[in-house]
């Protein structure tokens, strides 16, 4: 996109931002929107956009943002995308570094030693009983029903070994849902963060 010396639009100026936060430097972002280097910086400056340090490029956003905004505010890719700046290709390959560099640094509280382990644990934690805090907040995730709105008191999460943050056994869990005999389990599983995720009132996995 070259943009001219008119009016611009907003989605222009999302895009300038992206392409910045992305590590374009300022002369080249010139040349690619017909405008000076000067503009570009104060076109920034209004917008807020912070500046990098003198001396090098700072990483436009830092990849513990980037688990953050994945793991404890469970946002989608595309959320994500839009919040930074960058693209889902870029915040899964800063992702998967995290978790190949440090797996076990973000994640000892009880034990746990991989990313699953924790989201299977948190799953259950979300969803176990009804809880009315269990609302979905990935819409775009298989694993908890988002296409069709999660019932949250409808369907639990089992994670391997316990289930609610180590409180039941996943077991016992699955026995008492099946001695209720309130409907078919339907499992399904993520391909990210893999989980079991298993309705009882006879829900369909979209």
């Amino acid at each position: 996109m070259t943009a001219g010396r008119g009016s611009w639009t907003d989605a222009q100026f999302e895009q300038l931002v992206a392409d910045y936060l992305s590590g374009d430097p300022l002369r080249v972002l010139a040349a690619r929107y017909n405008r000076s280097s000067t503009w570009v910086r104060e076109t920034l400056d209004r917008l807020g956009v912070p500046r990098r340090p003198k001396g090098g490029v700072q990483e436009p956003v830092p990849t513990a943002e980037i688990v953050r905004l994945r793991d404890e505010e469970c946002l989608s890719w595309s959320e994500i995308s839009a919040r930074t700046g960058l693209t889902e290709e870029a915040l899964r390959s800063r992702y998967r570094s995290a978790n190949a560099d440090a797996p076990a640094r973000r994640y000892n509280r009880r034990g746990a030693d991989t990313d699953d382990a924790v989201w299977r644990r948190n799953e259950a934690t979300n969803h176990l009983e009804g809880d009315p805090r269990g609302v979905c907040r990935r819409p775009d995730d298989q694993r908890t029903f988002g296409r069709v709105g999660c019932p949250g008191k409808n369907h639990y999460c089992l994670g391997s070994g316990r289930a609610a943050g180590g409180k039941r056994p996943a077991a016992r869990l699955q026995q008492r849902m099946t001695e209720r005999g309130v409907g078919d389990i339907v499992v399904s599983v993520d391909d990210h963060h893999p989980s079991q995720v298993a309705s009882i009132m006879g829900g369909e996995v979209p």
